[in-house]
């Protein structure tokens, strides 16, 4: 494997349209009338005049910025993007939504680490069902245990009845 593949969607707001992008759309670079938004819901679709899936490849052998170092995130490098537009566009504004999509990758791919290293711990309840069932074990072993011993104990009172004899 060579690393982990992380894709966002970014969108642009037409410059004629008096829409704000929702809430959902978290992050958002704006320049002159053409608002980029990453993440776009389906509510703001038909808002848009510019559309495209940037996907990135996160590696260690990759060189990353300095700012990624210091957040844990190994270096990206762009291996997919299908940006269309309704209207022309530009080398600069082409960068934009990549440099916006780079930023919600890498938040991607730091959640999907999060949810990996959470991978195979217990939740809380899973963790008081295992101590209870570990508990009633105990206590079935240390019965059974108990048993044992009374069983021994009357063999040993048998064999005393027949070293009597």
């Amino acid at each position: 494997m060579r690393g982990i593949v992380c894709a966002v969607a970014v969108g642009r707001l037409r410059s004629t349209s008096t829409s704000s992008p929702s809430k959902k759309s978290q992050k958002q670079a704006q320049k002159g009338d053409n608002a980029l938004i990453l993440d776009p819901c389906e509510d703001e679709l038909s808002s848009l005049d510019g559309s495209g899936c940037f996907a990135f490849l996160f590696a260690t052998g990759l060189s990353a910025s300095s700012e990624d170092h210091s957040l844990d995130t190994p270096g990206c490098d762009l291996v997919w993007n299908n940006w269309q537009s309704l209207t022309t566009f530009d080398e600069p504004e082409l960068m934009r939504a990549t440099e916006l999509a780079k930023a919600g990758a890498k938040e991607v791919w730091r959640r999907i680490k999060e949810s990996v290293q959470r991978m195979g711990m217990p939740s809380s309840k899973e963790l008081d069902e295992w101590k209870d069932s570990k508990f009633q074990t105990a206590s079935a072993e240390k019965q059974v245990h108990n048993m044992d011993e009374d069983e021994s104990e009357s063999d040993d009172d048998e064999d005393d009845v027949k070293m009597e004899i």
